[in-house]
C-alpha cells in the first residue's frame, strides 16, 4: 500500500498533469483562467517509462534541495553550488545521444545513476530500477510541462492551445539515438593520429595533456564558467567508453562550452582512443559519486582513543583494517580540495573509530596558513538529504575536528585526533560512543543500515567539498 502523498507532492503532481491553463504560477489551481471550452486541454500524458506519482515523491526527498519545486534550478542549496543544478525548463542536458539534442529515457537514466562527475550532483545507482525510471519519467515530464507553459505565454492570439499544446509534444520528444558505429581496437598508428587531432581539435581548451588547463574563459549557457574537463582524473560527464565517448564528440554537450565536431570517422576514433589513453587505469571508477560501503570489523579488547595507532588496546593495528577510498564532490562554490578520501574503522562494540587520510593544496589565496576541518556524520536514515538539517539531527551523529594552527596538530581538537603528515598530507580518527539511536537500540547494533558522509572544509570556513552518503556496516 502506498502512503499517502504529501501536500507538496500533490501540489508538484497538479502542476504536472493539469491543463497549463488552469494551474496558476505558484502550482494553485487557478479558476479565474480557465480555458475556453473549446480549447480544452487533455492532460499531457506521462512517459510510460516509469510511474510519475512514485517519481514525484522521489523528486520531492531527492531532488528539490538543488533543483527546487518545479525543476528551476532553484532549491534551497542552489544558490551555494558552483556549477549551479540544471534549469530543466530550459530543455538543455549536457549527456544526450540524439540527433535534436533531447536526452533518450537511457540518457536520463544513466545521468541519474552515475550523477555528474566534479559537481554536487551524486549518482543515485543505488536506487531499485523502478525508482530511478519514475525518477526520469518525472523530470521529463517537468521539463515538457516547463517548456508548455513557457510557450503558451509567447503564444500568438490566433493559436490554440491545442496547437501550441501538439507542437510542443512534438518537439519535445527525443530523436533517434545517432548510429557512431563500433570502435575499432586501439593501436599504435591509432593512438599516434589521435594526438594530432587531439592537439589540432581539443587542446586549446583541454590542454596538451589533458588537465583542463587550457583556455580559462569558456561560459556555459547561462554565462557561468564553464572550465574544461581534466580527464588525467577521469572527470567525465557521462562515461569515457568509446561509443559513448565518441557521441560526446559529434553531439557535444548541450549547454556547456563542448561543441559538437564533424570529423572523419577514422579520426575520430583515433581522437577518442587518445583521450582514453590520459585517463589512468581507475582513475574514472573511482571518481564516480556511487554508494560505497565502509565496513567496520570489531576489535577485542578495546579501543586506545589517546593515539592515532594502534587502534585497538590488544595490540591490533590499522594495517589489518580494509579501507575504502570515498570520492569527494566539490560544493558552495569550491573546487574540491582533496580527490579523494581514505576512510577505515573499527569498533569493540561500545565505542567506534574512523581514521580518515587525505593529501590536499590549499588555495594559494590561503597563503599555507589553512586550518584544515573535517566532520563525521553517521546516521541511520535510508536516504537523508545530501545536506542535514536541523530536523535531522534526531537520527544523527556527528563529530568534528579542525587543525588548530596553521600547519597541522597532534593530540585531541574537537572530537577527533588529528595530525599533519607533512606535504599536505594528513591523518584525523574519530573515537566515541554514538549512543543509541531514536529507536532506543544501540547506535552501533550489528545488522543496523546506517549511512556515512564526511565533509571537509579546507580553511574551516563556509567553502567546503563532501562526500555522498555512502553505507556503514558494523560487522559482529
Amino acid at each position: 500500500m502506498r502512503r499517502p502523498m504529501r501536500p507538496v507532492e500533490v501540489l508538484i503532481l497538479a502542476a504536472l498533469v493539469l491543463p497549463p491553463s488552469l494551474v496558476a504560477q505558484d502550482g494553485e489551481p487557478a479558476a479565474d483562467d480557465a480555458a475556453p471550452a473549446e480549447e480544452a486541454v487533455e492532460e499531457v500524458p506521462p512517459a510510460p517509462f516509469g510511474d510519475l506519482e512514485r517519481g514525484v515523491a522521489l523528486y520531492v526527498q531527492l531532488c528539490t534541495g538543488c533543483h527546487g519545486d518545479t525543476g528551476r534550478g532553484d532549491g534551497d542549496l542552489a544558490p551555494l553550488l558552483d556549477p549551479r543544478p540544471r534549469d530543466f525548463g530550459l530543455a538543455r542536458f549536457h549527456v544526450v545521444s540524439t540527433g535534436n539534442g533531447l536526452p533518450s529515457d537511457q540518457d536520463l537514466l544513466d545521468t541519474i545513476k552515475l550523477g555528474m562527475v566534479g559537481t554536487a550532483m551524486p549518482g543515485w545507482s543505488h536506487l531499485p530500477e523502478e525508482d530511478l525510471r519514475a525518477l526520469v519519467t518525472c523530470v521529463r515530464t517537468i521539463t515538457e510541462r516547463r517548456v508548455l507553459e513557457e510557450r503558451l505565454k509567447a503564444r500568438d492570439e490566433d493559436e490554440s492551445v491545442v496547437d501550441v499544446t501538439a507542437e510542443v509534444r512534438e518537439e519535445m520528444t527525443p530523436g533517434p539515438t545517432v548510429s557512431v558505429g563500433a570502435a575499432p581496437p586501439s593501436t599504435p598508428e591509432l593512438l599516434a593520429r589521435g594526438r594530432e587531432v587531439w592537439a589540432a581539435s581539443c587542446a586549446e581548451c583541454h590542454g596538451a595533456d589533458g588537465r583542463g588547463d587550457g583556455r580559462a574563459d569558456l561560459r556555459n549557457d547561462l554565462g557561468a564558467p564553464s572550465p574544461a574537463r581534466d580527464m588525467t582524473r577521469g572527470l567525465f560527464r557521462g562515461t569515457a567508453e568509446p561509443v559513448e565517448l565518441a557521441r560526446r564528440i559529434v553531439l557535444g554537450m548541450p549547454g556547456t562550452a563542448m561543441p559538437a565536431f564533424d570529423l572523419p570517422e577514422d579520426d575520430l576514433w583515433a581522437v577518442v582512443h587518445h583521450t582514453r589513453s590520459l585517463v589512468p587505469q581507475g582513475a574514472q571508477e573511482e571518481m564516480l559519486q556511487v554508494r560505497r560501503t565502509v565496513v567496520a570489523p570489531r576489535v577485542d579488547g578495546g579501543l586506545d582513543g589517546r593515539t592515532l595507532s594502534p587502534v585497538g588496546a590488544d595490540g591490533s593495528t590499522w594495517d589489518n583494517v580494509p579501507e575504502l577510498r570515498l570520492p569527494l564532490m566539490p560544493f558552495v562554490s569550491y573546487e574540491a580540495p582533496a580527490a579523494i578520501l581514505r576512510v577505515q574503522a573499527v569498533h569493540d562494540g561500545d565505542r567506534l573509530a574512523v581514521r580518515v587520510r587525505w593529501e590536499e593544496t590549499p588555495p594559494a589565496s590561503m597563503n599555507g596558513d589553512a586550518h584544515p576541518e573535517l566532520t563525521l556524520k553517521l546516521t541511520t536514515a535510508v536516504e537523508p538529504p545530501i545536506m542535514t538539517r536541523n530536523e535531522d539531527m534526531r537520527t544523527m551523529r556527528s563529530w568534528r575536528w579542525r587543525a588548530e594552527r596553521a600547519g597541522g596538530s597532534t593530540g585531541k581538537d574537537g572530537d577527533g585526533y588529528g595530525v599533519s603528515r607533512g606535504d599536505d598530507a594528513w591523518e584525523v580518527v574519530f573515537v566515541d560512543d554514538p549512543g543509541r539511536a531514536p529507536d532506543g537500540e544501540a547506535f552501533l547494533r550489528t545488522g543496523r543500515p546506517l549511512r556515512l558522509q564526511l565533509v571537509l572544509r579546507p580553511g574551516g570556513g563556509a567553502t567546503r567539498a563532501l562526500t555522498m552518503w555512502h553505507a556503514f556496516e558494523v560487522r559482529p
